[in-house]
């Protein structure tokens, strides 16, 4: 799944940073209301169905956020129906 955008772009240096609780991207930090939690939680949720995030992104050509999960049931991962 991948969501992407036109906006400012984000720097190579911030690539991973970008998914740090309360990171926000210096150069824009006036721009935006954010409280740099969203792509955090995003990460937190990923993980925990065993899943991977990532961004692609130059500056001023806007950025594409996809992850994967995978589709069975990860050790540890509740599954359906009784007794199981």
């Amino acid at each position: 799944m991948s969501v992407s955008d036109t906006g400012p772009g984000i720097a190579p240096e911030f690539h991973l940073e970008v998914f740090d609780d309360f990171f926000r991207i210096p150069q824009t930090e006036k721009q935006s209301n954010g409280m740099g939690l969203g792509l955090a939680i995003a990460r937190r949720l990923v993980h925990g169905f065993g899943g991977k995030i990532w961004v692609e992104s130059e500056i001023g050509a806007g950025s594409k956020f996809s992850f994967l999960v995978p589709l069975k049931p990860t050790p540890g991962t509740p599954s359906k129906g009784k007794g199981k």
